[in-house]
């Protein structure tokens, strides 16, 4: 009798990374969301916290935290597993994890209207603490798909067009 195989994949999950103005400054934030305009994506190394979990085509959002306004204005498919690299902050004279994840939704801050910390924190979304200090929180299954549905709303917007 042959042996069955479980050829069945686990479902990818779904991370946050954080993103604070008052740490660091993401300069090339408006080129990085032309190049989605046009070409419908672009790859961004972000730094994924501690965490090691993170895997090939599990699914990333974007907030900003900080400053004003704060919430969450992208989202993509990492592409590339964790790997080391100087830190971000040049003072920190240490390496951290980097992963590179494909960005195909990209609003900036500063010019578009992206979804709310404040409308993240009502409802079933509220479950989830958002305000975290570290990249690399898992968003848990019971609530991604309704961020999904909120930030793809948000997403097709006229004035985010």
């Amino acid at each position: 009798m042959k042996e069955k195989i479980d050829t069945h994949q686990p479902s990818p999950s779904t991370f946050l990374l954080v993103w604070s103005r008052k740490k660091w400054d993401w300069t090339d934030l408006p080129e990085k969301k032309e190049e989605v305009q046009e070409k419908g994506y672009t790859i961004c190394p972000y730094s994924c916290g501690n965490n090691k979990s993170i895997s090939l085509g599990d699914r990333v959002f974007f907030i900003r935290l900080g400053w004003e306004p704060r919430g969450i204005f992208a989202s993509g498919i990492v592409v590339k597993e964790r790997y080391e690299k100087e830190h971000w902050d040049e003072k920190e004279n240490r390496k951290i994890g980097y992963i590179d994840v494909r960005v195909n939704s990209l609003l900036d801050p500063g010019v578009d209207r992206i979804l709310p910390l404040s409308s993240l924190e009502k409802g079933r979304l509220g479950e989830m603490h958002w305000k975290s200090q570290v990249s690399g929180i898992k968003i848990p299954e019971d609530i991604v798909d309704e961020v999904e549905k909120e930030f793809k709303r948000i997403c097709s917007k006229k004035d985010n067009l």
